[in-house]
């Protein structure tokens, strides 16, 4: 019921963005090139910002920005230490 009175009553998009993160989190889990796990972060920012943003062109920039800047930041790093673990356990 309460599910109805959200889709009725509530804005929309603050479901949009998790049910896209959600989306994103089951690609990933199929596909494994951590391509979709960043834009699932930068969804769940474009989430956060639901709160305090209601202009719909911000969030989505807010998505593409956060997806871009988490990949550029972690994907080195998560490769670095996936390489490690792959050494390690080919010894």
């Amino acid at each position: 019921m309460n599910v109805i009175v959200y889709f009725l009553y509530g804005d929309i998009v603050d479901l949009l963005w998790l049910i896209i993160m959600l989306l994103l989190i089951i690609v990933e889990s199929q596909t494994l090139n951590f391509i979709a796990l960043w834009f699932s972060l930068g969804s769940f920012f474009a989430y956060l910002s639901t709160f305090y943003i209601d202009e719909f062109s911000i969030q989505f920039l807010i998505f593409a920005v956060g997806g871009i800047i988490t990949e550029l930041l972690m994907r080195d790093r998560l490769f670095r230490k996936l390489n490690k673990k792959v050494n390690k356990n080919s010894k």
